[in-house]
């Protein structure tokens, strides 16, 4: 049987960073196309490996901060993992562990391949860290990859542009599920049956409260609209920073109680907070390309995201709406879009049925599977 190694800095069912859910896609994906997958992540509090479904399939391995991961492992067990693997894939960028695995593949002489999920620039927070990662590292992770899998076509160019066209580069995007019993019109929820006190009509953030994903650019979009007597606003997704500002700035707003953070929700509840909801807003300053997406599309709920998130061709093909990355146009869309609840309803139809055909996992991980047994031992 062909085995593959996955490296990804993040991998729980209790998290909602994008490179674990698609980390798990691509190992569910292509688990049922006969290859044997391993995972390699790092252990984080609040993820408890014993309670994950594939917990046999998975290597956590311990760290002094979570913060800045620097992995603690036995170096022979790793090194004999990526050894008797046919290829590795590396899934996300600044990562010690991708630096660790990529110099294990090249001792025992494994391929490896790359997705850097869109962050290849430095951005965020540690701006300087990750300038240094790049200079030192960067040469090095192209020079010696097989090949990178890129998210976005935006993305796809950035990379040939850096490598200079020296590396085989292929456009896998993330997906949803075509055939799963919890996607698109094969989900059936009923209205208000959250556990949530929740109002009536609602737009919706998913995501983690960082600095990247701009929840505070909505927040401050929200509070700018005149529709916000009408709808209220829901954060679902943990905390990352942002949360005790956030709270700190609404403390003496007449609209605080139609505002909500709820933390971390499961799959399920996530689904069922798309499914109510009127509109998903992806308020981020920077994206390779949104899960959070596809996972509304997939329900039929439409999304207004800013134009830093790599959907463009959803605005294209009339399945979803753009906006530029600041809260006046934001806030200026929710206007727009709130007063017109039958056209959402259109666009969402659309974007359920523009998603099944263009972004099925299915579809997406037969073509990984193809390049990874063409560049596997």
């Amino acid at each position: 049987m062909k085995k593959v190694l996955l490296v990804s800095n993040y991998y729980s069912s209790y998290i909602s960073a994008g490179t674990s859910k698609r980390t798990k896609d691509i190992k569910n994906g292509l688990l049922a196309l006969g290859w044997e997958c391993m995972v390699v992540t790092i252990k984080r509090r609040g993820q408890p490996l014993n309670k994950e479904p594939d917990k046999n399939q998975i290597i956590a391995l311990k760290t002094l901060s979570e913060r800045y991961p620097i992995p603690l492992f036995n170096n022979k067990k790793l090194y004999k993992l990526i050894e008797k693997s046919d290829i590795v894939h590396i899934i996300d960028h600044w990562s010690m562990l991708n630096l660790l695995s990529i110099l294990f593949c090249l001792l025992s002489k494994t391929p490896y391949t790359y997705s850097p999920c869109g962050a290849l620039k430095p951005l965020g927070n540690n701006i300087i860290i990750k300038k240094l990662y790049n200079l030192f590292f960067l040469k090095i992770i192209f020079k010696n990859a097989s090949c990178f899998f890129a998210v976005t076509y935006k993305e796809l160019n950035e990379i040939k542009n850096i490598s200079k066209n020296k590396v085989n580069t292929y456009l896998l995007p993330n997906g949803i599920w075509a055939k799963s019993e919890n996607s698109s019109s094969n989900i059936k929820i009923v209205k208000n049956s959250s556990k949530y006190e929740l109002p009536n009509k609602y737009i919706l953030f998913v995501g983690r409260l960082s600095i990247i994903k701009g929840p505070d650019i909505l927040l401050k979009a929200f509070l700018k609209t005149q529709i916000k007597d009408e709808y209220g606003l829901v954060f679902a997704g943990p905390d990352d920073n942002m949360l005790y500002k956030m709270s700190k700035s609404i403390k003496k707003s007449s609209h605080r109680k139609k505002i909500f953070f709820l933390g971390a929700v499961s799959a399920q509840e996530r689904d069922l907070l798309m499914k109510n909801a009127i509109l998903t807003v992806i308020p981020s300053r920077n994206e390779a390309m949104s899960m959070v997406a596809l996972e509304s599309s997939s329900l039929g709920t439409p999304f207004l995201a800013t134009k830093n998130c790599g959907l463009d061709d959803f605005k294209r093909n009339s399945s979803g709406f753009i906006c530029e990355g600041d809260y006046k146009s934001i806030s200026i869309n929710l206007d727009i879009l709130l007063k017109d609840p039958e056209y959402l309803k259109i666009i969402g139809e659309n974007s359920l049925k523009y998603v099944l055909k263009n972004y099925s996992w299915e579809s997406i991980i037969e073509k990984m599977s193809f390049y990874l047994d063409k560049f596997k031992k």
